[in-house]
């Protein structure tokens, strides 16, 4: 495959985004400005080898091969080795879905995943890119980010994925500085009006918010108090491993969702 094709082929998958999961050909053609017969046939080469999926309405999504590769990013083994076990924990405690969640461009993308016994759909598997604003590891990490990774995101579209999204800029703000002050966050069915979260921030040596962890349950399920401490426990204890600085004591939980 020559240099001009792979080019194409990257073209069509830059055209995915966590706000346009599923594309059509003609959209394709649109976005990426290939004639529709040279969007086809890249779509099609990437549909062999299962860098995309088509489904029953043609339209295409990203391919659970393309979701492995990016499972093999140099930045993304060291955290999830370290976290894996602590999130094994975490889950045998709590028996709730588990997940970590680093930042690509304007979404989250999910590293690492267990489901528990709660029983909801699994709408965010590893690989799936998600949105920051709506989801419990998502503000979790958005809100330890600087304040320019923060902005970006404000100014661009905060999709209503539930009737319970914050999608207004300047309340999202306000939250996303009470979630630093506290280190978690208690969302109430921001992403999916069946399910609520507890999401805490992951560390790195510098200090920096480098990932987003999360307990996810059943609205108006489970121990709110010691789910929270258990989740904050969790990222401090991977946040710790990872070699992060010690931080303030915390604020005692208080039930602050939103």
């Amino acid at each position: 495959m020559d240099v001009t094709v792979i080019s194409k082929a990257a073209r069509i998958l830059d055209a995915f985004t966590v706000q346009r999961p599923k594309i059509s050909l003609g959209e394709l053609s649109s976005i990426t400005g290939l004639t529709p017969s040279t969007a086809l046939r890249r779509a099609d080469d990437l549909l062999r080898a299962g860098l995309l999926t088509r489904d029953t309405t043609g339209r295409y999504a990203i391919g659970s091969a393309l979701q492995r590769i990016a499972m093999c990013a140099p930045t993304g083994v060291n955290l999830i080795e370290v976290a894996q076990p602590v999130m094994q924990e975490l889950f045998l405690r709590t028996r709730y879905d588990v997940g970590l969640v680093v930042r690509e461009g304007m979404a989250g993308l999910v590293v690492a995943r267990m489901f528990g016994s709660a029983g909801l759909p699994m709408m965010y598997t590893v690989g799936s890119s998600i949105p920051l604003h709506a989801t419990g590891s998502g503000l979790a990490l958005l809100a330890n980010s600087s304040g320019s990774d923060q902005q970006e995101i404000l100014d661009g579209p905060l999709p209503a994925l539930t009737p319970y999204t914050c999608t207004d800029p300047d309340a999202l703000r306000t939250l996303l500085a009470r979630v630093r002050e506290r280190g978690y966050v208690q969302s109430d069915r921001g992403a999916d009006p069946s399910a609520a979260a507890i999401g805490a921030p992951i560390l790195d040596s510098g200090g920096h918010a480098i990932a987003g962890l999360s307990v996810v349950f059943r609205h108006g399920d489970g121990p709110l108090q010691a789910l929270t401490e258990t989740t904050r426990a969790a990222s401090r204890a991977i946040s710790r491993a990872l070699g992060a600085p010690e931080r303030r004591a915390d604020l005692p939980v208080a039930d602050c969702r939103f």
